[in-house]
């Protein structure tokens, strides 16, 4: 979570523009001038090649649903603020730059929807000793209605930590869910 302020531009059918800047990532609920970063700006760009933008607000596509298809990509940065304390956790730094960029896309049709992402993270430390970090992840998920109220539903979701959170851990995960959903009055 982050404070800011975000501009949208939806002057078209199928295109969608988000931009903005804020106060960086993981300052949720801090004053805007805690020291994080310097400044962060964040992009969203979503582009409906069949159907209509409202339909992808979730994940699941009814039996009745139109067909459609939607592309999007996003990207974050922030510049680390090195601050005036020289302990890690405080609000007054160090803190490190930090890039985001994403692309997924989306595939709607009767009873059947996919949807996939792939993410890079890319943290440079702003004091030495500290290792850079470059993290990836891959979201699959996929659902199908088996009848107007029943949905099955699968999800892979991989994720790739530069070196790892510590020595004992590994730095790669894989996870898998599986599920169903019961809509009692519809999607």
């Amino acid at each position: 979570r982050t404070q800011g302020i975000q501009f949208m531009y939806s002057g078209f059918d199928n295109f969608l523009l988000r931009g903005g800047m804020n106060d960086g990532i993981n300052a949720d609920n801090l004053d805007w001038n805690s020291g994080r970063g310097e400044f962060a700006f964040t992009a969203r760009a979503d582009w409906v090649a069949m159907g209509e933008m409202k339909q992808f607000q979730s994940f699941t596509a009814n039996r009745s649903a139109d067909t459609g298809l939607r592309f999007g990509g996003a990207i974050h940065y922030q510049d680390g603020d090195v601050g005036d304390a020289a302990t890690a956790g405080s609000n007054k730094g160090p803190w490190p730059n930090n890039f985001r960029a994403t692309i997924d896309g989306q595939f709607e049709m009767q009873g059947w929807s996919v949807f996939g992402s792939a993410t890079y993270d890319a943290v440079q430390q702003e004091t030495p000793g500290n290792p850079d970090a470059d993290n990836y992840a891959i979201v699959l998920q996929t659902g199908f209605y088996l009848t107007d109220e029943w949905e099955l539903f699968g999800r892979w979701e991989y994720i790739d930590f530069d070196d790892g959170i510590a020595a004992s851990q590994s730095d790669e995960y894989n996870i898998f869910t599986f599920g169903t959903n019961y809509y009692v009055n519809g999607q």
